[in-house]
């Protein structure tokens, strides 16, 4: 008798395959399964047998790539129970979309521009949603970057501390679990260079006008003018300068 997830995936997963990167096919057809439904959250995977028998494979690629899945955060082994689909995100997951990011072709500026046009449609999605009690905590986190920026020596690494809690607080705003975890991908992508700008900034006497920036952003929130947006956006990453020696 055919298993139950077998019959429900035979078309895609369960398929024999063609020659091409076998590993890579095995780990394209499981992601592609999670996405389309087929394979949800909690949910067991065959066997290294089941799936080598049916897709027509050696069960070293079978485990290989589950491996490749169990390192990206997307299956997790159970021992004495199986393989499963995790039902939570993790760190892991983002990984290998990391590191493909960093080894691209100019990544610096191209990460600039992700995180500028991403930051822009968040913002879109604040000045529609906002409450008053969430702009308190917008201006909290405001007056915490400003503090940070005038007080007596100052330190760069305590300043974007302060920036990047400011911009977490817009992210939670949104309420959206994706928007949070792509966001959380794009910080530790740009953490380096807006350290590096950040620096810079403070070197040439500059802090008061990474407070007016921000301070533009706080504005366009509370008097929510989306019209605003993309002029307040061109102003933020004025000083934002990517390092084309990392890329």
């Amino acid at each position: 008798m055919v298993p139950t997830f077998q019959k429900e995936t035979a078309n895609s997963i369960l398929r024999p395959m063609s020659n091409r990167s076998v590993v890579d096919q095995i780990v394209e057809r499981v992601t592609d399964a999670i996405i389309s439904g087929e394979l949800k959250a909690g949910d067991k995977i065959p066997t290294e047998l089941e799936l080598s028998d049916s897709i027509g494979v050696g069960r070293n690629s079978v485990r290989e790539a589950i491996k490749i899945l169990v390192s990206q955060g997307v299956l997790q082994i159970r021992r004495a129970e199986g393989t499963f689909v995790c039902d939570s995100f993790n760190d892991h997951m983002l990984d290998p979309l990391i590191y493909s990011l960093i080894l691209e072709k100019d990544a610096s500026k191209h990460i600039v521009a992700l995180r500028r046009v991403f930051e822009t449609g968040i913002l879109d999605t604040v000045i529609r949603r906002v409450t008053p009690a969430q702009i308190r905590q917008l201006e909290q986190a405001f007056h915490n970057l400003e503090q940070q920026v005038i007080r007596d020596g100052v330190d760069a690494d305590k300043v974007l501390d302060a920036d990047i809690a400011f911009h977490r607080v817009l992210v939670q705003i949104t309420d959206n679990d994706l928007i949070d975890k792509v966001s959380s991908m794009i910080e530790r992508l740009t953490a380096p260079s807006r350290r590096r700008t950040i620096g810079q900034i403070l070197a040439t006497d500059n802090g008061r006008r990474l407070i007016e920036l921000h301070a533009e952003l706080l504005d366009v929130v509370k008097t929510r003018h989306a019209d605003r947006i993309s002029d307040a956006m061109e102003h933020h990453f004025s000083f934002w300068i990517p390092d084309v020696s990392s890329s």
